[in-house]
């Protein structure tokens, strides 16, 4: 298979029982920028939707899908700003964008339907402040935490949960 894989696995599985800890089970999750579904398949069993550019990691993410029997689970091949009728309110979105961080039509959308629960993966924190300062109208972060996935290197991963505010 081509495609990026996380490879200090003992701080990719922290980050993956963090973003389980943020999960609730009763809200249907999408999983934007979702490479072969690692983090959706992982973290629910509930009702997923991931959604992927890359036309050989859906083939794997189908594999997955198929190995781990979930049914309640869908893969997308699309880019996540074509397929915006799939972030919806009262859903959890789990997006893990490349480095240019998120798309603007995607931002947009977050902030037109506002789900209840955004989790943002970032291997930018640069990009993911300049789109996190786009949701905070909105969203209040809840949660956020640093992960040194390539020690010896100046890369580091960032993890922030923005709750929707009460209105």
């Amino acid at each position: 298979t081509e495609g990026f894989f996380q490879i200090n696995l003992p701080v990719y599985e922290q980050a993956l029982r963090d973003i389980a800890d943020h999960v609730d089970e009763a809200r249907p999750v999408v999983d934007l920028y979702s490479g072969v579904g690692t983090i959706g398949l992982t973290v629910t069993d509930n009702h997923l939707t991931l959604v992927e550019i890359n036309e050989s990691a859906v083939r794997e993410m189908n594999r997955n899908i198929e190995a781990l029997n979930r049914a309640n689970s869908r893969a997308i091949l699309s880019a996540s700003e074509k397929v915006l009728d799939t972030i919806v309110s009262g859903s959890t979105i789990i997006v893990d964008p490349p480095r240019a961080g998120l798309d603007d039509k995607v931002v947009g959308r977050l902030n037109e339907v506002l789900p209840e629960r955004i989790i943002y993966l970032s291997c930018n924190p640069v990009t993911q402040a300049r789109d996190v300062a786009r949701l905070v109208d909105n969203y209040g972060i809840t949660y956020i935490r640093g992960y040194n996935f390539f020690p010896h290197t100046p890369h580091i991963e960032n993890l922030v949960v923005l709750d929707k505010k009460s209105s």
